[in-house]
């Protein structure tokens, strides 16, 4: 069940982050990103899973303070005026996020509680998150098989694209220790 979990939660941050990339302005994109550490322990809080120690606290307040800057010199007109009003895709990215932020916590328990290796809970939701990711790809957009025209190019770009993408999570589970 946490295996399906972390796979649902994973797979839901990111196919319909995809789906309003093309809406969201990549300011706000990344502001609602940058929430989910904040997201995280506030989850993990209240699940009794984390306690929330005074360093801890004042991690997050320096990290949220960090933000401010960002958002006062960032050369996007529209970043300070626009920070409250959340749009239909704006609220599919804070979902998306906090789904991300739910998907970790469970990760974490599996790591912690429950003894699984860190690249076994990795693989295993990458794959079946993956899985879900490509059955919903036909019934949202259209597309074939084939359009890659030059096989080995392709396989420059991807085997080193899956290779990092793979160890990257894999060190982000380890470090969930």
């Amino acid at each position: 069940l946490l295996f399906s979990s972390l796979s649902f939660f994973l797979f839901y941050s990111y196919i319909p982050d995809f789906m309003v990339l093309p809406y969201i302005s990549s300011t706000k994109w990344a502001l609602i990103y940058s929430l989910t550490p904040f997201c995280t322990a506030l989850i993990a809080y209240f699940q009794k899973s984390e306690h929330m120690s005074w360093m801890k606290m004042v991690g997050l307040c320096i990290g949220f303070v960090g933000m401010i800057p960002v958002l006062i010199l960032d050369g996007d007109s529209n970043a300070l005026g626009g920070l409250w009003r959340f749009s239909w895709p704006e609220t599919v990215m804070f979902f998306c996020m906090v789904s991300y932020s739910y998907g970790w916590v469970t990760a974490r328990r599996l790591i912690r509680q429950k003894k699984y290796d860190a690249a076994l809970v990795n693989g295993v939701g990458m794959l079946i998150g993956g899985m879900a990711g490509l059955a919903t790809s036909p019934l949202v957009e259209s597309w074939s098989a084939g359009p890659v025209s030059s096989f080995w190019p392709f396989c420059a770009i991807m085997v080193p694209l899956v290779l990092a993408t793979t160890l990257a999570f894999t060190i982000n589970t380890y470090l969930l220790k």
